[in-house]
C-alpha cells in the first residue's frame, strides 16, 4: 500500500507528512522498509511521520495503551531517527482535536503548550536531552476565520514556543518551532461549499502571512 502510494514520489526530494496516531513506532518500520527496498537514503527523508497520544486521547476519548507507555514509544522513534533520519520528526502536538470543537485562538494556543509540557517533561525523565526533545516535535494548529486574529496567533506562537523551550532550558537554536497548518472544520456548512472555498482561502492567507512552515488546505466539498 505504501508503495503503490508513494508511487512516482521522490520523497528525498519532497517532505512527507504522515500523523500515527497514538504511536509512530509501527509505521516507522514499515518505511524504513519501504527506502531499504526501492535503494533510497533514509538521511535525505525530511517532513514528520509523528505520534500525537494526548491528541489522540482528546480526539478519539481513550488511548489503547498507557499514556506514559505512548510517550516512552516517541522516545524510542527519537532514538531511531537520530541515528537513521535525522531530518524527521516523530512527535506531533497537535490542537486540531479542541479546534475542531470551537476553541478560540487563545484556549488553542494555551492547550498546545501545556500538551507540548507534558511530553518534555515526560521525555526528559526518560532520558532525552531537552534540545533533542525540541527539535523533534512538530506543532500542528488549526486556522480559524479572524483573518489578523490568527496571523496574530502564529505569530505568537512562535515567541511563546520559544519562551517554553528556554524555560526547559533548551538552547537557542532548539527555540524555533516548526508550525503545520490545516484549514479547520468546525466554521465550515454543509450546504454551501463555495462559502467554505472564501473561507479557506482567507484562512490558508492569513496563516501564510503569520509565519507558518507548512500546510493543508480542506478540499472543496
Amino acid at each position: 500500500s505504501l508503495s503503490r502510494a508513494l508511487d512516482g514520489v521522490d520523497i528525498t526530494k519532497y517532505p512527507i507528512f504522515i500523523s500515527t496516531g497514538f504511536s509512530s513506532v509501527p509505521f516507522i518500520s514499515i518505511l524504513a522498509a519501504y527506502c531499504k527496498k526501492n535503494n533510497i537514503d533514509l538521511s535525505k527523508v525530511s517532513g514528520s511521520v509523528e505520534a500525537d497520544p494526548i491528541g489522540y486521547w482528546a480526539s478519539e476519548g481513550e488511548l489503547p495503551v498507557p499514556v506514559l507507555s505512548a510517550i516512552s514509544g516517541i522516545s524510542t522513534s527519537l532514538q531511531w531517527k537520530m541515528k537513521n533520519a535525522p531530518l524527521l520528526k516523530t512527535c506531533n502536538v497537535s490542537s486540531l482535536p479542541y479546534v475542531n470543537s470551537g476553541a478560540n485562538g487563545v484556549q488553542e494556543l494555551a492547550i498546545m503548550l501545556a500538551t507540548a509540557a507534558e511530553y518534555l517533561r515526560k521525555l526528559i525523565d526518560l532520558g532525552v536531552d531537552i534540545n533533542d526533545a525540541a527539535q523533534n516535535i512538530k506543532v500542528t494548529l488549526g486556522i480559524g476565520s479572524s483573518f489578523f486574529s490568527e496571523v496574530a496567533k502564529f505569530r505568537a506562537a512562535k515567541v511563546l514556543w520559544k519562551n517554553l523551550i528556554s524555560a526547559f532550558g533548551g538552547k537557542e537554536e532548539s527555540q524555533s518551532i516548526s508550525i503545520f497548518a490545516i484549514s479547520s472544520q468546525f466554521n465550515k456548512t454543509k450546504f454551501d461549499p463555495y462559502v467554505n472555498m472564501l473561507r479557506t482561502t482567507t484562512e490558508i492567507f492569513s496563516a501564510i502571512v503569520g509565519g507558518i512552515d507548512s500546510l493543508q488546505v480542506a478540499p472543496f466539498d
